[in-house]
């Protein structure tokens, strides 16, 4: 009589499962490459938000100043403005790293030449075009600045707007006020 040896009550061999694990760890020994480039994009992807988000920051912060105080001189200065300005901003990340990044403003004049060819001189210029660019100086590579561009115009017609409070309407009819 013969008798059959049956495989399904056996389970894996040791030489079964060595070579398992040996294509397992091939596998992922090929996948950590992979891995490592999608966290170094992610890196670069965080930290060019941060600096678009910078750049958009300091471009709303030049539209609140006074027509004649966006001047290359005075964004450059550290001091100006409650130090809201320079040309580094240190950037603090969720984790309590800190980062400085660096601020490069420019402002030109338009049009940058009159009729007669001469360079427009301060106060003789239509608008002001500034640009503010925002780096960082790797890691993450490669960087990529964030640039954002406005234009300033001086307000010539009625009185300047100071606040933008707004209250209760009152009503005079015959000297009696109603709200």
């Amino acid at each position: 009589m013969k008798s059959h040896w049956r495989r399904d009550h056996a389970g894996f061999s040791m030489v079964e499962l060595l070579v398992t694990i040996i294509i397992a760890g091939i596998g992922f020994a090929a996948m950590v490459p992979l891995f490592v480039q999608a966290q170094q994009n992610t890196s670069a992807d965080n930290m060019r938000n941060v600096t678009l988000q910078v750049a958009q920051e300091k471009i709303e912060m030049i539209r609140l100043l006074d027509y004649d105080d966006v001047t290359q001189a005075k964004l450059d200065d550290e001091s100006f403005d409650n130090s809201q300005f320079g040309n580094s901003y240190t950037y603090t990340g969720g984790s309590g790293n800190s980062r400085t990044l660096s601020v490069a403003y420019t402002v030109a004049l338009v049009p940058e030449t009159q009729e007669d060819g001469t360079a427009t001189v301060e106060g003789e210029e239509d608008y002001k075009q500034v640009s503010v660019a925002v780096s960082w100086s790797g890691p993450p590579e490669p960087v990529r600045a964030a640039s954002l561009t406005t234009s300033v115009y001086r307000q010539y017609a009625g009185a300047s707007i100071t606040s933008f409070e707004v209250g209760p309407i009152t009503f005079f009819f015959n000297d009696s006020a109603f709200t």
